[in-house]
């Protein structure tokens, strides 16, 4: 990478970290005051974007302030998982026939979970998120972040690679970590894009494409773990078997393109 390359992708990474930054606190305070599901997703969203570009630039706000953040916003995740896993099943279930006494029963059991996140909810270090924007900027400070950068995708890939042909076989640990690499390569992905070539890129729109279909596949899963539970009519057990099947399809179709595109079938091999 150029230097003047790397100047650009640092100058975007710190006006798109300065921007998160700048709308988390009101995005917390709209999930405070009620925890609405779509607050409470915009927030979780949120937090995994500034992890991976605060980890990236660490060198900008300094490691103390990013390792401190990287707790608090880890903390504030795990503890809205379970509501956010109660409202992608109440989203699933909406409108659907024979599905009111599950859905009231969930809501109930929603009421309580957010009674006690609202109260347990962590909140951050006093002056953490102003000590984030005060960036130490060197003259070397582009070039770290371009190589960071580089070793960030490097990585990442491999990693993707290795996994991939037996991805709907490994245990649900190791495909959450392969759906969480494959957020952070689209995450990086946007990065070395200005917003009006994100449109057009044809690597984005794979990795988009595949995150998406496995981030449906994996919302049938919740829903049909959270539905063991109760006995489900069977109407609601088929069409949630058969949307499951239809969303493992997609990704797989999505998966095979990606693979073929990026050459991983040949990097797998080669390993």
């Amino acid at each position: 990478m150029t230097s003047k390359k790397a100047r650009e992708l640092f100058r975007r990474w710190r006006r798109r970290s300065t921007r998160l930054l700048e709308t988390l606190g009101p995005l917390q305070q709209r999930c405070r005051t009620d925890g609405a599901p779509e607050p409470v997703h915009e927030l979780r969203v949120s937090l995994r974007r500034l992890r991976l570009l605060l980890r990236l630039g660490a060198a900008g706000p300094g490691k103390h302030a990013v390792v401190e953040f990287r707790h608090w916003s880890r903390a504030v995740s795990d503890a809205l998982s379970q509501l956010r896993d109660l409202d992608v099943t109440l989203e699933w279930l909406d409108g659907r026939p024979a599905s009111a006494r599950i859905i009231a029963t969930l809501e109930r059991r929603r009421r309580r979970c957010w009674d006690t996140c609202s109260r347990t909810l962590p909140k951050p270090a006093r002056n953490l998120e102003r000590r984030l924007t005060r960036w130490k900027v060197r003259r070397k400070t582009s070039a770290r972040l371009a190589r960071l950068y580089y070793r960030f995708v490097q990585v990442h890939e491999v990693e993707l690679a290795r996994a991939a042909p037996r991805l709907f076989d490994l245990p649900p640990t190791e495909r959450h970590a392969f759906r969480r690499r494959l957020r952070r390569l689209r995450y990086l992905r946007e990065l070395a894009l200005s917003r009006h070539r994100q449109g057009a890129d044809r690597l984005l729109k794979q990795l988009v494409g595949l995150q998406e279909a496995l981030g449906e596949y994996q919302n049938r899963r919740v829903v049909q773990v959270t539905l063991r539970q109760f006995k489900s009519p069977l109407p609601l057990r088929r069409a949630l078997a058969r949307e499951s099947r239809s969303w493992e399809d997609a990704a797989r179709r999505q998966l095979r393109a990606l693979r073929q595109a990026r050459g991983w079938e040949t990097l797998t091999v080669a390993e």
